[in-house]
């Protein structure tokens, strides 16, 4: 009998949410490389600052009128971190193969059923 160890041909996962998965909404990244050659970057949400106050008139009938003043001199964009990563530079590149792949699969996607005819998820 051989001690040969074989790979088997197939492999099976189980995708298992933790006690504190959470899904977030991210629209921007950020981020380099570290001190030991890892790649780390932070995914944020950017969006701007709503004003602290505003006055606004109000009409004769007690509706709300035209916006008088806003209590914010400037424009101010926050990005607020949601999640920092910190991968190596070979789990980056297979991280960034993986969305390219789903970006061309989902705009093959969308370009089959651009007339809106998206079928339904349960179909």
């Amino acid at each position: 009998m051989s001690m040969e160890r074989r790979i088997p041909e197939t492999i099976k996962f189980v995708y298992k949410k933790s006690d504190d998965y959470k899904s977030i909404y991210a629209n921007g990244a950020q981020g380099g490389i570290t001190v030991r050659g890892d790649f780390k970057f932070d995914l944020f949400h950017e969006y701007l600052l709503s004003p602290e106050e505003e006055i606004y008139k109000l009409t004769d009938t007690g509706d709300l009128g035209d916006k008088i003043e806003e209590e914010q001199d400037q424009k101010v964009m926050v990005r607020e971190l949601k999640v920092g990563l910190t991968m190596s530079i070979q789990q980056a590149k297979s991280l960034a193969d993986w969305l390219i792949r789903r970006i061309t699969e989902t705009e093959e996607f969308l370009e089959k059923h651009k007339e809106g005819d998206i079928p339904d998820a349960n179909e």
